[in-house]
């Protein structure tokens, strides 16, 4: 439901919000059975959201663009995947750490893309 109030263009605060959990629960749960690899969806979709989310505040319009979406609805899709192929423990670790990140101060869950020494 929040992703459609983005793409209907009626996105509030409180769906960025609720997107952002989806992200990294998705992303948790993608660490615990695959590991740190793979991470440049989560990446994208993390950024959309957060252009999304400044746009929404400076405009009133919580918008994004069309390959942020689509990143965006990537990680939502294998988001649902999870949750139907996954043991509900994974799941609910997953959903814990998420609670634990949201109490403090880190900006992102997402491990920083690692620069290559000679770029």
């Amino acid at each position: 439901m929040a992703f459609h109030t983005l793409v209907t263009g009626e996105g509030n605060g409180s769906a960025v919000a609720q997107l952002f959990g989806a992200i990294y629960g998705a992303y948790y749960v993608h660490e615990a059975t695959v590991g740190r690899i793979d991470l440049d969806v989560f990446r994208l979709a993390e950024a959309a959201l957060h252009d999304c989310a400044v746009r929404g505040k400076a405009e009133g319009k919580f918008t994004t663009t069309a390959d942020g979406m689509a990143a965006i609805q990537k990680v939502l899709i294998f988001r649902d995947e999870q949750l139907l192929n996954l043991p509900a423990y994974i799941v609910a670790d997953a959903q814990a750490r998420l609670s634990e990140f949201v109490a403090n101060d880190s900006l992102s869950p997402i491990v920083p893309e690692r620069k290559h020494p000679h770029q």
